[in-house]
């Protein structure tokens, strides 16, 4: 809907001059390359910045094991060129995207990997979990027996910024064969989080975040599944071409994982400020698309109850920001998970005046 996107932008002007090197990712097997690619001719390119670099706020030493955050491996030497924020930049930009599964081991006889087709499910059957909580303001007792009922397996948010890379997400989760994530959370250095599965030179570099946060892989699968009532083989699918690292699950333990775009979990990126207790927070509650007003909601809402008025809130808006305050449609299971601030319909009351 938006002209000025980079989604629009890429899909529209460089077709044609991104066939050739995504063919090529395709061909080699590698088809997470070609998004990764996208996003570096055209945002970083131009500006002299050279491909597969750390970035961070200046060059360091590798960290130390008593230093190492529970989620750091080691993928390299953090002293090669790191890409920094220039002298005159005081903001921290940050890149929100999201654990999508994981990739698994290829079964000898039965085909392919798992590529979060048992992650997609779940967020499938949550839905189902939660019916009984649509259109009601929940508790976090009430979403912890929820994700419960799935073997707290979801999709994890993580954050990247120069400052470091990971998730605030601990809770263990148990896959259907028995593997165990006992604790996917904590923040590290950008050069130390996680490594490329066979690639260990294939740095987490900044195409590379940026891919993670941009890539639409998986989130269409899901719509797929969802729609249609379809299993985790629609997600399956499309998470060919979702980009994947190596991280920690626990201790002395890795996983190979899928990672997309942070829109899975939620699109505002509000909770990545509330974890910086950012004092400030402005943030839209008008949706996107090629019109953003709030003058739908209010004209449909107008003399009706708050429960009404937060219904109709939009996407990537009202929606999700009613969501921080506990408030669940039913429309949106990932949002049911969002709840960070307390104090009920108070806010969103004050909001609405």
């Amino acid at each position: 809907d938006n002209d000025a996107s980079i989604l629009h932008d890429t899909t529209a002007t460089l077709f044609f001059g991104a066939l050739p090197s995504s063919l090529f990712s395709f061909l080699t097997l590698n088809p997470q390359a070609a998004w990764t690619g996208i996003l570096y001719n055209k945002c970083l390119k131009a500006l002299g910045i050279k491909r597969n670099k750390n970035f961070g706020l200046k060059p360091v030493s590798p960290t130390s094991d008593s230093e190492q955050a529970n989620t750091c491996s080691l993928g390299g030497s953090c002293m090669d060129d790191t890409i920094i924020p220039r002298a005159d930049v005081r903001a921290i930009p940050l890149i929100t995207f999201a654990m999508a599964g994981q990739v698994g081991k290829k079964k000898l006889f039965t085909g392919g990997h798992k590529k979060g087709a048992e992650f997609a499910e779940a967020i499938i059957n949550i839905r189902e979990h939660a019916k009984g909580l649509a259109k009601t303001f929940v508790s976090p007792k009430d979403v912890k027996g929820v994700l419960e009922k799935v073997n707290n397996v979801v999709y994890v948010p993580y954050v990247a910024s120069p400052e470091g890379t990971g998730t605030a997400f601990n809770l263990p989760m148990t896959l259907d064969s028995g593997e165990t994530f006992d604790d996917l959370s904590g923040m590290c250095k950008p050069c130390d989080w996680g490594y490329s599965k066979g690639k260990r030179g294939n740095k987490f570099s900044l195409e590379l975040a940026l891919a993670m946060g941009s890539s639409l892989f998986t989130l269409n699968g899901l719509g797929s599944a969802l729609g249609e009532g379809g299993k985790g083989d629609n997600v399956k699918t499309l998470n060919t071409a979702t980009n994947r690292r190596v991280v920690k699950t626990g201790k002395d333990k890795e996983s190979e994982l899928l990672f997309s775009d942070g829109g899975l979990v939620e699109t505002l990126g509000v909770p990545a400020l509330v974890q910086r207790k950012t004092r400030y927070i402005i943030s839209s509650i008008c949706g996107h698309g090629s019109e953003r007003k709030y003058s739908d909601q209010y004209n449909k809402t107008k003399g009706h109850d708050l429960t009404t008025w937060l219904m109709e809130g939009p996407p990537i808006g009202m929606a999700d920001v009613a969501s921080y305050f506990g408030f669940y449609s039913g429309k949106n299971q990932m949002l049911l998970l969002n709840h960070i601030f307390s104090g009920g319909g108070g806010r969103p009351h004050e909001i609405r005046k």
